[in-house]
């Protein structure tokens, strides 16, 4: 099973480019790029997928499986509040990130409740957590709030009716 640092060898040299391009492409060092490739250092979750968009591949193919593993974990998705994109049930993988963007679906522990799912919103440099409910209130993310990853998967089993 390749390592990180083989697969970004292999699909940097697939796209014809040097680590010095990768390296531009990201705003990284190209010593950078030769350490993970050599596999005497790991990028972060966030590099990897600032690689993959670069490579023009998905995040999966680039990293290992240990890697994934290690930096992802599972959350089953209960409630109405995130339908119809979002309904009971669902399985998402969840990505815990450095910097979240507007309009990401974050799982997000709010007073050491429950973790809830919610889409992430700025505005006026505020963050606030909303669901699809009419009528149910935003959450004002603060210190009160924790961000604990962004959702990247969806897995929904269907049932089929008899």
């Amino acid at each position: 099973m390749a390592t990180i640092g083989e697969n970004i060898k292999k699909y940097r040299i697939l796209r014809n480019m040097t680590q010095k391009e990768l390296a531009t492409e990201i705003g990284k060092d190209p010593r950078t790029v030769s350490n993970w490739e050599r596999g005497t250092r790991d990028p972060s979750i966030t590099i990897v997928y600032a690689m993959a968009k670069a490579l023009n591949i998905s995040p999966e193919e680039l990293s290992s499986p240990e890697f994934k593993q290690s930096h992802t974990f599972k959350y089953i998705h209960h409630g109405p509040d995130m339908s119809p994109e979002i309904i009971s049930g669902d399985s998402l993988t969840v990505l815990p990130q450095e910097e979240y963007q507007h309009g990401d679906i974050v799982i997000a522990s709010v007073s050491g409740a429950p973790d809830i799912c919610r889409r992430l919103q700025i505005v006026d440099g505020m963050c606030i957590l909303n669901c699809n409910v009419i009528g149910k209130p935003p959450i004002l993310v603060d210190g009160k709030v924790v961000i604990k990853g962004k959702v990247i998967r969806l897995i929904r089993e269907y049932v089929k009716s008899v």
